[in-house]
């Protein structure tokens, strides 16, 4: 272990001495690896997993993702981009519908 010698601190971060660091190793157990990319991998393959993440989360935001799954043709892929921006703008629609309404209803017209 490392004492820290309280004379070679200098707090303005110009310092002529290099860092030192240690790697401490915990006595916890192995260090596992987490493959965090082939589990999203497989998500993104999924073809009734991405209509939902289209249709019930992200909308037209989610057309990367789309085009991302080989588990569509690109025939399919087109026809799926359609209708998700056909959706979402018919939501947006019904949305400010919604809020014009509110609106008027307000101001009491």
């Amino acid at each position: 272990m490392m004492s820290v010698d309280s004379e070679n601190i200098n707090l303005n971060g110009s310092s002529d001495q290099p860092i030192e660091a240690e790697l401490v190793v915990s006595n916890s157990g192995p260090v596992r690896n987490f493959d965090s990319g082939r589990a999203a991998a497989t998500g993104i393959q999924n073809r009734w997993a991405v209509l939902a993440i289209l249709f019930l989360v992200t909308g037209v935001l989610g057309l990367p993702l789309l085009w991302l799954c080989k588990a569509f043709t690109t025939a399919e892929r087109i026809f799926w981009a359609v209708t998700v921006s056909l959706y979402t703008a018919g939501l947006v629609w019904v949305v400010a519908k919604i809020c014009w309404w509110s609106i008027r209803q307000i101001q009491g017209f």
